[in-house]
């Protein structure tokens, strides 16, 4: 608990820092004049912000339409750009949620006008509601599954449609384990972006959080 409370700190202080290099101004004048900047910035980078969401200006998910080959309900396909990363352990209020099946799920983002992306962030689920921690406790440890955490994204592919209609693969990922995904590539003037999932780390649910473009 102290460990991840100092790195939750050092993550803000570090990032805090960097802003201010950049805009050359000092910690205070930061808080007075750029504290929202710094926020979104936070937010971005997978921090948490009591009362705070997504409101990133530069963020082109927030303006695009959402559909899904289905969901569970109430994980409708809208909470991936709902601004929350976290939910309440055994609800699905701010996440896509999907049956797994052979043939996989797809959740897609469009747009009713080109848009020019070069980055896709995708944020999937890795079971926080369930302890993982170094500890000597019989009954903290028999919980810990030590390893990809079974409600993430193991296999997924993305795929963009251009200007024209065409439908490009941009990546294919098997094996994921990792919470937030970042994928870059050639600025490209897209109509709309496909998450193909194929496979999870064992879970019967697909579960995505957030995407964000840019």
């Amino acid at each position: 608990r102290v460990m991840a409370t100092c790195a939750c700190t050092g993550q803000a202080i570090g990032t805090a820092a960097a802003l201010c290099a950049s805009k050359k101004t000092t910690p205070s004048e930061l808080r007075k004049h750029h504290i929202g900047e710094l926020q979104q910035r936070l937010l971005r980078d997978d921090q948490s912000i009591r009362a705070v969401g997504n409101q990133d200006p530069l963020d082109l998910a927030l303006t695009a339409k959402i559909s899904a080959s289905s969901h569970l309900e109430g994980a409708d396909p809208i909470h991936v750009i709902d601004g929350e990363v976290r939910d309440t352990p055994g609800q699905w209020s701010h996440r896509w949620g999907a049956k797994m099946t052979d043939e996989g799920q797809w959740i897609e983002l469009s747009w009713d006008e080109p848009v020019t992306i070069s980055e896709i962030q995708i944020t999937f689920d890795t079971g926080f509601h369930r302890q993982l921690t170094l500890s000597a406790s019989d009954s903290a440890s028999r919980n810990i599954i030590r390893g990809p955490q079974p409600e993430t994204v193991s296999d997924y592919t993305l795929s963009i449609t251009d200007s024209d209609g065409t439908r490009s693969e941009i990546a294919n990922v098997e094996g994921n384990y990792q919470r937030l995904r970042r994928h870059h590539f050639e600025a490209s003037s897209i109509r709309s972006l496909r998450l193909h999932v194929n496979a999870t780390h064992g879970s019967p649910h697909i579960r995505v959080f957030e995407f964000r473009c840019y």
